[in-house]
């Protein structure tokens, strides 16, 4: 899918411009930077620290496991006592479920983005070529 306004010889400059800063500042090393609006991100800058990763998560499971017992249970039992005195039981039973599952995919998720980005530039790096 193209989208017009973005498919100009200016941006397709751009893109080519910052394909090849990519490159040429990559070159030899294993995982490609990121270049955002023209600045390239080198890999190290890129990846989080232990702490950061699991600060993340904790936080990530906690929202997300708040939310999905409250409108699951929501949609189970309706708006009702049953509903709001049943909600925190519900959270503290999924928070380590969802943090658990999150150390196993977090890194799968990661990994399957890493791939298909990769997939992706490539493409645009050979049809910009």
């Amino acid at each position: 899918m193209v989208i017009p306004a973005l498919d100009t010889p200016e941006m397709k400059s751009r893109h080519t411009a910052r394909t090849r800063g990519a490159q040429s500042l990559n070159a030899g090393s294993a995982a490609p930077p990121v270049s955002i609006d023209g600045a390239v991100v080198p890999d190290k800058e890129r990846t989080m620290n232990k702490k950061s990763v699991f600060l993340s998560q904790v936080i990530m499971t906690f929202i997300m496991a708040a939310t999905m017992s409250g409108i699951m249970g929501l949609i189970f039992a309706g708006p009702s006592m049953e509903w709001l005195t049943g909600w925190p039981r519900q959270f503290i039973i999924a928070w380590p479920i969802a943090f658990a599952l999150t150390m196993v995919a977090w890194p799968a998720s990661m990994a399957l983005t890493g791939t298909i980005l990769r997939s992706r530039d490539d493409k645009h790096a050979t049809e910009n070529a």
